[in-house]
Order: structure tokens, then sequence, then C-alpha cells
């Protein structure tokens, strides 16, 4: 298994760590141990998702993460002088392998519910009023306090293959194109619950969304969801 061969020492680009759910990155060219120090911090001020992903707080297991993300960084990028061990695949900590596969499993069921109604194939859509108030639960309205932490940001490259990601701008851009838009449009990211993009979700029937999540997925969103108060 290959680790850092200096962990003191930057690799080509500095040393890197990023949360989907929420965008975090650490300052640029932050040593291993103040990145975790950043993370920690983090993490404690998103209550609810360390509770709901199980993300640690122990400084040993938090540098633990933090460096094998840094050594599939390397191996990514074939930094294989800032490596011992070999540069084989890295094969996660085995209490987060359960969740890397859960997580495959929902961006999959995202991009298959979103295929599967597509805005530029003549799918029906609900109403302006719905959709506005779906966006304004997801992003908080007027007040950004209220944001549902779900809503994650960070661009769809970080939770969809390029080619996906390629669909779903393309189902937007036609979206735009016939007007469907809402005021909270450009605060709406990738729900980090079910992995759909919510500038195309908060446009589709209720019971199209419903057709393609499991009972599981379902469990992962905010009790406050719209899906959940199974509006029309």
């Amino acid at each position: 298994m290959p680790t850092l061969r200096e962990p003191q020492k930057q690799i080509p680009g500095g040393y890197q760590y990023y949360i989907p759910e929420t965008g975090w990155k650490p300052a640029p060219f932050s040593s291993l141990d103040s990145i975790v120090t950043q993370l920690i911090e983090h993490r404690k001020g998103q209550p609810y998702l360390t509770a709901k992903n199980g993300w640690s707080l122990d400084r040993g297991q938090v540098l633990a993460e933090v460096t094998a993300y840094n050594v599939a960084v390397c191996v990514q990028m074939g930094y294989n002088d800032y490596l011992i061990g070999g540069s084989e695949a890295i094969v996660p900590f085995p209490h987060t392998l359960p969740n890397l596969l859960q997580k495959a499993r929902r961006v999959a069921g995202g991009v298959e519910t979103i295929v599967s109604w597509r805005v530029s194939d003549g799918a029906p859509t609900v109403s302006q009023e719905l959709a506005n108030k779906r966006a304004s639960i997801c992003t908080g309205g007027d007040d950004p306090q209220k944001k549902c932490p779900m809503n994650g940001v960070g661009g769809l490259e970080a939770y969809f293959t390029v080619p996906a990601a390629r669909v779903i701008r393309a189902e937007v851009e036609h979206k735009k194109q016939m007007k469907l838009e809402t005021p909270s449009d450009e605060h709406l990211g990738v729900c980090t619950a079910c992995d759909c993009p919510l500038i195309l979700k908060v446009w589709m029937p209720l019971d199209n969304i419903l057709s393609k999540m499991p009972a599981e997925v379902q469990a992962k969103l905010h009790p406050n969801c719209w899906i959940l108060k199974r509006d029309q």
C-alpha cells in the first residue's frame, strides 16, 4: 500500500482535500496538520452533515483520511516520486467502503432519474408556482440560514462523470430556452442525499421522482424536504 514519502513536503499543487457536500477546500498549500485542523473545525460547523455521514472528529482518523486522499491524488497524477510502497490503486478504508458504494449507486440513480425525464423530449413539468416553492425550500428563499444542508455546492463534475455532466448541462440549457426558471436557480446545487441536480429536479412531477427513488435514498433526505411532504 503506497503512502507519502515525505509528509512534510508539499506535492505539486499543494496538499488537497474536498468535501462535495459543502464545497469545502483547505487554504492553498496548507500542511497536512493544518488541513486536519481546518477540516475538523469545518465538520464541527456542519453538525447535521457530520452526524448523517459519520464524519470523524478524531485527529488521528482525520489525518489518515487526508493522507489517503493525497496519496490517491499522487497515484492519479503520476507523482510516484512522492510515494513509497508502490503506486497501485488506493483501497478505501474498510469502514468507508459501504458509503462509497452507496454514493456510487445514488449518483447512478440520480442520472437515471434525469435521463428518464427529459424536458428536451417533451416531458411534463410542474407549475411555475410549485417549482418556485420547491426551489425556495432547497435554498432557504430570502433567508440563506434556512438553506437545506443537503443542497450541495460545487460543479457537476464533483458529483457526476464528465459524460453525465454533459447530458445534465444540455437539459439545463434546454430548460432555459423554454423559460423554465425560478428566482432561486443560481443557488440550486446537487442534492447530496439523492444526487440529483436541483435546478432540474424542482420541475419534475413527483411521480417521476418517486418511481426512481429507493426507500434507502428517501431515508437520507432532510426532514423538511419537499419530496417527503409529497407536494404535487
